[in-house]
């Protein structure tokens, strides 16, 4: 009887510190990206990245932004259409200035929540405790007509904020990996 129970003991023992077993199992890979802070950091960047990236930082302005620039135009067309009332250009300039301050402000609100809903999709994808709340994908993205060219970009300027952040290359092409596999809710809808 006391033979058995010692080798079930040994037996029991070496399960727990063979690699590879129920204790030693892989973090998840948000554990492994760092967190929630470091997805956050990396979702700055990469929002940064689209914006600046030419080929598809229209796609990337809010519809608060799309609005201040229709405003500022009307607002110009209006002045220039009562050009000679001084006045009224002045008034036209001043309803300009401040539609344009609202609409800066509104904007940076917008991409507030589009940072707190990508941090918040790339965390619960990665295994992290974030529930995300923001719409389908496919929703989000229908009547956009997201070109395949546009959503490489995006890919591309994830991976270079990826790369900024020193991400090794097995969680990058995890990450990206599961990029990839929302394309078909993303591209053509």
């Amino acid at each position: 009887m006391k033979r058995t129970f010692l080798v079930i003991c040994i037996f029991l023992l070496s399960i727990a510190v063979i690699p590879g077993s129920a204790q030693t199992a892989e973090k998840t890979l948000y554990e492994r990206l760092g967190g929630e802070n470091a997805i956050k950091a990396v979702v700055d960047q990469f929002v940064a990245n689209n914006n600046a990236d030419k080929v598809i930082a229209d796609r990337w302005k809010t519809e608060a932004e799309r609005e201040a620039k229709e405003a500022a135009k009307e607002a110009a067309e209006a002045a220039l259409a009562v050009k000679e009332a001084a006045k009224a250009v002045a008034e036209a300039a001043a309803l300009s200035a401040a539609a344009e301050k609202e609409a800066v402000a509104a904007a940076a609100v917008d991409i507030a929540h589009l940072k707190e809903y990508l941090t918040e999709l790339i965390c619960q994808a990665t295994g992290g405790p974030c529930v995300y709340t923001g719409k389908h994908m496919d929703v989000v993205h229908a009547g956009l007509n997201i070109t395949e060219e546009e959503f490489n970009r995006v890919v591309v300027n994830l991976s270079n904020a990826l790369d900024k952040f020193n991400v090794p290359q097995k969680e990058k092409g995890e990450l990206l990996a599961i990029v990839g596999s929302l394309k078909s809710k993303i591209v053509g809808l």
